[in-house]
């Protein structure tokens, strides 16, 4: 996978002028001056605010449209569980953290519920640790294959059985 999207797609400048969905309203919290995407939405899963590293990532998050519209499927059902009327049936933080890949990336959202039942999305580029963690499955299962095939009985002897008895 090349580095291309680390930078880019999941933290994008926002210096100069601002592109994407608007941040104005009552939504108008300082998530605007994040520099990582943040989205925001409300108990029925419709976008209330989408901040300019946001936007980037999803163009079509914008205030008024559905979540099931705008961003990744498995988003929408970690959502509705952050949303449950009681908030001590919510999910405990860090438990509703969802993973999966966005573009060419790997992305991680954390939620953080409100009170007033809006959930703010934080988005975090794991591309890193998600080639990492392939890379260990990789060399587990080499390992694993190794071994059995040095221990099968028409794999070679393992070095540490005697060549002739004592």
């Amino acid at each position: 996978m090349e580095d291309g999207c680390r930078g880019q797609l999941l933290f994008p400048s926002v210096r100069g002028p601002r592109s994407g969905p608007s941040t104005s309203g009552p939504a108008d919290l300082p998530f605007s001056q994040v520099p990582r995407p943040v989205l925001v939405a409300d108990a029925a899963a419709v976008v209330v605010h989408a901040n300019a590293a946001a936007g980037a990532v999803f163009p079509d998050a914008r205030p008024g449209s559905a979540m099931a519209d705008t961003v990744p499927g498995r988003l929408v059902p970690a959502h509705a569980r952050c949303t449950t009327p009681m908030p001590a049936q919510r999910p405990p933080a860090g438990a509703a953290t969802v993973r999966g890949p966005v573009g060419d990336c790997s992305c991680e959202a954390h939620p953080t519920p409100r009170d007033d039942g809006a959930v703010l999305w934080w988005l975090v580029d794991d591309t890193d640790h998600w080639l990492a963690r392939e890379a260990l499955r990789t060399e587990r299962e080499r390992t694993e294959f190794l071994v059995h095939s040095w221990t099968s009985p028409r794999g070679w002897p393992p070095i540490t059985s005697p060549t002739r008895p004592c």
